[in-house]
C-alpha cells in the first residue's frame, strides 16, 4: 500500500484498519482532502491503482491526539470523503441504502470484506442498542480530554451553538464560510429570545492549537454582561452539554450528528453528511445529488445514519488486541477506561484522596493503575501515622483484604472504607512470588472471602437481576475458561505424577489444600481450619473413594503455612499431586472437597460436585453441597449468574502491556497457553529460582511505565 503523509495510520498499525480482499500493496491512500492526498490521487491515476481517502473515525480517540492518545478508528472512503459535500462519497451511498436485512449486503457498496463474528439477524435492534450505549456513556470523538462532570450546568431552555476551528476543510467543503457562523449565531439569538445562548469552543482552540470562527466582538457587550450569551471554554464532554439542551445550532460539526443521536433539534448552516435527509433543519446549501437520493429512498431514520456512519463507513482496531473489531467493542473499551462499565457500577463515589494503608513497596507499584476510577489522588501511609492524617470529608481509606482498621482512624474515614484483594483470574505465576495481578477487586461493603458481613459481591449475587445478554455473555465466558484451562495463578509445570493415578473405578475425590493462615480460612472457616482436618474429614466420610490431595502452590513454594507431614498424607490419601495443574486434576475428579478454595469455583465451571466445609463466596447459592449455612444468601443462582457476578461485575482487570482496563475475556485469551511457557522457564523450584523470580517480578512492577 502506498501511503501519502499519513503518519497517524503508520503509527497506529493502519494495516489492521485497511485490510481488503485485494492486495494491500496495490492501493494508494491519502489523508482526507489535504494537499498530500491530491498527490496520492495523481499517483493512483498514473499507476491505475484504487485510491482511498481516510480520516479519523467518529469515535476517534480515547483522549485528544495531542496527548498521544490511541487512534481507535478510521473512516475509509473509496469515492470521496464524508465531509466533502461538493462530491459524492461512500457515506451518502450507505445512508441511501439504509439498513440491509443481512449485514453482508453492505459489501455491495463497500470495499470492506471484514466479516463480523456477531449475530446479525436483527441489525436494526443492534444499531438501536449501540446508539443507546453512545447516549448512556456519552461517547464522542475525543473521549477522555473532557469529562462529563466538568460540564457546566446550563440554564433551562438553553441553546447550544457550536464553534469550529478556523481553516477547517470541512467548513469550506460544506458550502460554508466565516459568514455562515455569523448567520448561525444571529439566527440562534433571533429564534430564541428568551433563552441563554451557549457557544461551545472547539477542543483544539482550548488547547491553544487553533483559533475558532466565532469572535467575542460579534456579541454585544450587554449580552455578555447579562450572560445572555456565554462562551464555554472549559474542557468537558460535549454530550454532557448536548443532553442539557433541546436545540443545537451548527455549521457542520460532528456535534450536530451527536445531537441528532440524542434526539435534539439540530439546525445546520453548512452541508454536513447528516444534513439533507429530513432529520435536520437545514439553512445552508444541500447538494441536489443528496436530495435526489433522499427522494428515491424515502424516509431516512436516525438508525440509518448510525448504521452508515458507525458500522459501514468506519473501521476499528482494539487498542489491546491490535485486531479489527466491532463498534460495540470500542464503545465498551471506552466505558471501561471511563470507569462507568458494569464491573464498576457498584462504585458511585469518587474520592478526592484515597489513602492506602500499610501497602508493600511492590503493591505500591501497581495499585495506582487500578485506583484511577476511585480517587483523584492516591497516597500511601503507615497505620502508625494515621492519627496525624489531615483527611477531608471526601477522602477515603483503602485496606488490603480483611485487615482490621488501624487504631485512631479518623471518624469520618471510617465511613469511607474500601477493601482490596486479588481477583479470581490473577496472573501467570504466584502472588507470593511477587507476580503483579491482572485483576483486583475493590469492595466498599466488605470483602468477598469474609462471610461475617456482606460484601459488594454478595450484594450483586443476592440482588441483581441478570438479563439475557448478561447470561449469554457469562455462558460464553464459562466455555472460554473451560477450553483455555485458565485458572487463578496458571502455574502449570511438566509433571509425571499422574503415572501413579489409578482409581480402578472408584469415585475420585480431589481434596484441595489451602494456606492455613490465609484470611479466607480465618474468617470463613469456623469449624474446619486446617488442611489436615479437612483431609481427615473427607476420608472419614468417604472411606471407599479414591482421594487425591493437592497442596496449595504457595505452601509448596515454602512461602506460606499449611504443610501436612508426608506420612499423614500417605495414610489418608491415595495420591498426592504437587506439580500437576489444578485444572487437570479437577477434570479427572468426580467431586472436589474444599474449605473455601477458589478451586471449588473452578470445579463448578466444569460441572463437578463441590463440597464446601467453609463459607466461600460461591457457597450458599444452591450450587454446592454446604457444611455450613449463610442465612443472608437466600437466592438460588444459575452457574451463569454466579459467573457474571463474580468475574464480570465484581473485579477490575488491567492489561499490563497497554496499561488499559480490559475484560476478563481478553485477560483469559492473553493467559491461554502462557502457563506452560512460564513453567518451562521455572522448572527448578529451588530457593534461588524462587527468589530470582521474585527479583524479576518486582523489577518489572517498579519499572513499569504505561505506554498508552
Amino acid at each position: 500500500m502506498k501511503l501519502f503523509s499519513t503518519p497517524k495510520v503508520q503509527q497506529k498499525s493502519g494495516v489492521f484498519f485497511l485490510n481488503h480482499s485485494t492486495d494491500v500493496n496495490e492501493n494508494a491512500l491519502g489523508w482526507g482532502l489535504k494537499p498530500s492526498a491530491a498527490r496520492a490521487k495523481v499517483y493512483a491515476d498514473q499507476h491505475n491503482l484504487p485510491f482511498w481517502r481516510v480520516e479519523d473515525g467518529f469515535i476517534g480517540y480515547l483522549n485528544h491526539p495531542t496527548a498521544k492518545s490511541n487512534l481507535l478508528s478510521l473512516s475509509v472512503d473509496t469515492t470521496g470523503i464524508y465531509y466533502d459535500a461538493t462530491n459524492p462519497s461512500d457515506m451518502e451511498a450507505y445512508i441511501a441504502a439504509g439498513i440491509p436485512e443481512q449485514f453482508s449486503a453492505r459489501l455491495n457498496l463497500s470495499n470492506d470484506e471484514y466479516v463480523s463474528s456477531r449475530d446479525h439477524r436483527n441489525l436494526t435492534a443492534r444499531v438501536q442498542a449501540f446508539r443507546q450505549s453512545l447516549i448512556d456513556n456519552q461517547i464522542t470523538k475525543y473521549n477522555l480530554c473532557g469529562q462529563a462532570q466538568n460540564a457546566p450546568l446550563l440554564e433551562r431552555n438553553a441553546v447550544l451553538v457550536i464553534d469550529q476551528t478556523f481553516g477547517d476543510l470541512s467548513v469550506e467543503y460544506s458550502y460554508a464560510s466565516a459568514d455562515s457562523f455569523k448567520k448561525m449565531l444571529q439566527a440562534a439569538l433571533d429564534e430564541n429570545p428568551n433563552s441563554t445562548i451557549y457557544i461551545k469552543t472547539h477542543p483544539d482552540v482550548l488547547l491553544g492549537k487553533k483559533t475558532g470562527f466565532i469572535q467575542t466582538e460579534w456579541v454585544k457587550a450587554e449580552w455578555l454582561a447579562s450572560k445572555k450569551v456565554q462562551f464555554i471554554y472549559q474542557a468537558c464532554n460535549p454530550i454532557a452539554l448536548i443532553q442539557q439542551v433541546e436545540r443545537v445550532y451548527t455549521v457542520c460539526s460532528q456535534m450536530g450528528f451527536e445531537a441528532l443521536l440524542n434526539s435534539k433539534h439540530v439546525v445546520t448552516f453548512g452541508a454536513p453528511f447528516y444534513a439533507g435527509w429530513g432529520l435536520t433543519d437545514d439553512r445552508g446549501k444541500i447538494p441536489q445529488r443528496r436530495l435526489q437520493l433522499k427522494s428515491e429512498r424515502g424516509v431516512v431514520s436516525i438508525d440509518d445514519l448510525v448504521f452508515a456512519a458507525y458500522f459501514c463507513y468506519v473501521r476499528y482496531v482494539h487498542p489491546i488486541s491490535k485486531k479489527r473489531c466491532e463498534p460495540e467493542d470500542i464503545a465498551h473499551f471506552i466505558q471501561l477506561q471511563k470507569g462507568v462499565a458494569g464491573n464498576n457500577s457498584h462504585h458511585n463515589k469518587r474520592f478526592d484522596t484515597l489513602y492506602c494503608c500499610d501497602f508493600s513497596l511492590w503493591k505500591r507499584a501497581f495499585l495506582p493503575y487500578f485506583l484511577r476510577h476511585y480517587a483523584k489522588s492516591v497516597k500511601f501511609i503507615k497505620s502508625e501515622n494515621i492519627h496525624n492524617l489531615k483527611a477531608k470529608k471526601n477522602d477515603g481509606l483503602l485496606i488490603w483484604g480483611a485487615k482490621p482498621l488501624p487504631e485512631k482512624t479518623p471518624e469520618h474515614l471510617k465511613t469511607n472504607i474500601l477493601r482490596c484483594e486479588d481477583g479470581f483470574v490473577r496472573s501467570i505465576g504466584l502472588g507470593a512470588d511477587l507476580r503483579r495481578p491482572a485483576s483486583l477487586v475493590i469492595d466498599k461493603t466488605g470483602i468477598y472471602f469474609d462471610p461475617r458481613q456482606p460484601s459488594d459481591l454478595e450484594n450483586i449475587l443476592q440482588n441483581k437481576v441478570f438479563n439475557k445478554t448478561e447470561i449469554k455473555r457469562a455462558e460464553k465466558l464459562i466455555t472460554l475458561l473451560v477450553q483455555s484451562k485458565v485458572s487463578k495463578y496458571n502455574v502449570a509445570q511438566v509433571s509425571t505424577e499422574l503415572d501413579a493415578f489409578q482409581p480402578d473405578g472408584k469415585k475420585v475425590i480431589l481434596v484441595v489444600g489451602q494456606v492455613e493462615d490465609d484470611a479466607s480460612i480465618q474468617t470463613g472457616c469456623p469449624k474446619t481450619k486446617t488442611n489436615s482436618s479437612l483431609l481427615k474429614q473427607v476420608r472419614q466420610q468417604n472411606p471407599d473413594a479414591y482421594l487425591v490431595y493437592k497442596p496449595h502452590p504457595d505452601v509448596l513454594s515454602g512461602n506460606r503455612t499449611g504443610d501436612i507431614p508426608q506420612i499423614e498424607v500417605e495414610s489418608l490419601a491415595d495420591l498426592q499431586v504437587q506439580t500437576t495443574s489444578i485444572i487437570e486434576m479437577i477434570e479427572l475428579a468426580d467431586e472436589l472437597h474444599t474449605m473455601s478454595s477458589l478451586a471449588g469455583f473452578e470445579a463448578l465451571l466444569r460441572g463437578k460436585k463441590v463440597h464446601c466445609y467453609g463459607m466461600p463466596f460461591y457457597a450458599g447459592w444452591g450450587l454446592t453441597h454446604d457444611d455450613l449455612v449463610i442465612t443472608r444468601r437466600t437466592k438460588k443462582l444459575t452457574l451463569a449468574e454466579l459467573v457474571h457476578g463474580s468475574l464480570i461485575d465484581y473485579p477490575k482487570y488491567i492489561d499490563w502491556e497497554s496499561g488499559f482496563f480490559t475484560t476478563p475475556e481478553q485477560i483469559i485469551e492473553g493467559f491461554t497457553g502462557k502457563a506452560e511457557q512460564f513453567a518451562g522457564r521455572s522448572q527448578l523450584n529451588t530457593f534461588f529460582s524462587r527468589n530470582w523470580r521474585k527479583i524479576r517480578f518486582i523489577v518489572e512492577a517498579l519499572t513499569y511505565k504505561q505506554t498508552s
